[in-house]
């Protein structure tokens, strides 16, 4: 019974089969075998015409039917069959495709075609404005050229007519400076002139003063000695009166007419040569900072501890300047040299200086009246030697009560002094007045009063409060404002000058007045 079952499951089986299912392998066969008998009667059949197909490769190449063989039928030798069918069959290709691709890019080479003539025209339009403009440019080149060239022909001349002016003037000019020169010259030769015939005026006066004192100290002594003598001693001290007389007269109009003709009567002026540093004078401050001489200022600290008290700005007429080693200081400065007070000009390590040129010099007074630059002593401003610094001390001792002080900063505290900075000072002739604060060296005065030096003074240190003049021109005012703390001075080569028409002696006074 199984055994039936069995059967029936594979009856059902092959009635469910498909034709493909039942025939598949003989299909395959058969298919197989129908194209080897295909590519054999090919082959056979194209192998006939091998021979005409090589001859006529070129065109033949690429036949439906000989694409598949073409290894076979014309392969070189250094080639493989079927690499040699895949180079044909891609040449093929390529000529097959070339042709559709032409036709496909024939539109976008029309566009670039005309695209490049739109280009190519626009160029030529650039090229034509380039060729308008270069001959725009060298139009212009030749009309400035020409311009130029009739330019330089009218400039030279006149060129030549200024140069020729230039030189007259410079002629001119030296003939009105050497005139110039001569007149200064003359007047101040006449001025000298009648400066020393007042000197001598008043030589003669005091000359002729003792003579009449010594006449009548005799005419005493006659009159207790020889009586006998008296009559004809007066009788010549009388006509010598008269001489006397006459003469004083006389000298008193020339001297009048002097000072009307030069602003002065023949004093000797005060001005000497200022005993001072070039500008470019290094300093040693205490904290070791380094400054020009020219930028210290009252209240710094020198290296050896001294203050600066005052400080100076002056002109460099009249001195000679020398440089001692890293120095530059003026001839007539003091300078300690073996424990002895020389000038500069004669210290054995000092070099003059030819060319110095600079139109200032600058000084300081110190709290020890001593400067000490690269490990040399230099005395300050006011010069205090020892036979000065006696006279100061009993002074000081007599006149302000002072006690013992071995320092010199006594001298800053009670022999010096100066104006509040808003210090009206009159000018010369019809020229705006001053502060005192704003003078400057070079400036003349109210009577012909020129000014060789300006003085600031550290108000601070002024114990004398006499020597501190205020606005009001009253004497010890500290009420007045100072500008930070300081007080301004002059030196002047008349020895004064004028404040409110008041005649005032300048800086050096506060010291030399003692003796």
């Amino acid at each position: 019974m199984s055994k039936y079952k069995g059967l029936n499951r594979v009856i059902e089986d092959i009635k469910t089969m498909t034709y493909p299912d039942r025939y598949g392998t003989s299909i395959l066969i058969f298919c197989i075998l129908i194209i080897i008998l295909f590519t054999a009667c090919c082959y056979f059949q194209l192998k006939q015409e091998f021979q005409p197909i090589k001859d006529n490769w070129n065109v033949r190449r690429c036949d439906a039917n000989v694409i598949p063989l073409a290894g076979i039928i014309n392969a070189p030798e250094e080639e493989s069959v079927i690499g040699y069918t895949a180079k044909n069959f891609n040449y093929c290709l390529n000529n097959m495709v070339k042709p559709l691709a032409k036709r496909a890019m024939q539109p976008f080479d029309m566009l670039m075609a005309g695209m490049l003539k739109i280009f190519n025209m626009i160029a030529a339009r650039i090229n034509a404005i380039r060729d308008m403009v270069r001959n725009i440019r060298d139009r212009l080149g030749i009309i400035t050229k020409d311009v130029y060239s009739r330019l330089v022909a009218v400039i030279v001349p006149i060129q030549q007519i200024l140069m020729s002016s230039k030189d007259m003037f410079s002629k001119l000019k030296g003939i009105f400076q050497v005139a110039v020169n001569f007149i200064v010259g003359a007047i101040m030769t006449l001025k000298a002139f009648l400066l020393f015939v007042a000197a001598m005026a008043k030589n003669i006066m005091i000359i002729m003063a003792m003579i009449m004192a010594a006449a009548i100290s005799v005419i005493a002594a006659c009159s207790f000695f020889c009586p006998w003598m008296l009559p004809p001693a007066i009788t010549a001290l009388g006509f010598y009166t008269a001489i006397y007389v006459v003469v004083v007269v006389i000298m008193v109009v020339l001297l009048l007419v002097i000072k009307e003709v030069t602003g002065t009567t023949g004093s000797v002026t005060l001005f000497g040569a200022p005993k001072c540093f070039g500008e470019n004078t290094l300093v040693l401050l205490k904290d070791q900072s380094i400054k020009s001489m020219r930028d210290v200022k009252i209240g710094d600290v020198l290296s050896d501890g001294g203050v600066v008290t005052s400080a100076f700005k002056l002109t460099s007429d009249k001195e000679s300047m020398y440089m001692i080693n890293r120095v530059i200081v003026s001839g007539s400065h003091s300078i300690k040299y073996n424990n002895k007070w020389i000038k500069v000009s004669s210290h054995p390590d000092s070099q003059k200086m030819i060319d110095y040129d600079k139109p200032y010099l600058y000084c300081i007074n110190t709290s020890t009246k001593r400067i000490v630059l690269d490990e040399m002593v230099f005395i300050d401003w006011d010069e205090i030697y020892d036979d000065v610094e006696k006279k100061l001390r009993s002074v000081y001792e007599d006149k302000y009560n002072g006690g013992q002080e071995d320092s010199l900063d006594f001298v800053n505290k009670y022999f010096s002094g100066g104006f509040d900075g808003k210090t009206i000072i009159s000018m010369n002739g019809n020229h705006t007045s001053k502060y005192i604060e704003d003078v400057q060296v070079g400036d003349m005065l109210q009577n012909n009063v020129e000014v060789y030096g300006i003085v600031e003074i550290d108000a601070k240190k002024i114990e004398n409060k006499d020597n501190i003049i205020g606005v009001n021109n009253s004497q010890g005012c500290l009420g007045g404002k100072f500008s930070e703390n300081k007080l301004y001075h002059l030196l002047t080569k008349s020895g004064h000058f004028f404040v409110d028409n008041r005649k005032v002696s300048h800086y050096n006074n506060y010291v030399d007045r003692t003796f």
